[in-house]
């Protein structure tokens, strides 16, 4: 049974690629970039929970600080 919806599935995406080709490529592309901005703010995420690889010295040269900038360029 799901063998033949996935090939249903299959052949209507087909269609869709092969009868509007520039919509399908503007619907891919807009996916793809969806899913880069997902993974970037995992990232983020992920780097401000661990904490970053490279310290504050080794950037900006000055005394390294801990925590989270509040935005105003200062540290809580």
């Amino acid at each position: 049974m799901f063998r033949v919806i996935g090939w249903i599935v299959g052949i209507l995406i087909l269609y869709a690629i092969i009868s509007q080709p520039t919509q399908a490529a503007a619907t891919t592309n807009n996916l793809a970039s969806g899913l880069a901005s997902a993974g970037q703010q995992v990232v983020v995420f992920v780097q401000s929970v661990v904490g970053s690889t490279t310290s504050y010295t080794q950037v900006h040269g000055q005394p390294s600080y801990v925590g989270v900038e509040t935005g105003d360029g200062s540290y809580p």
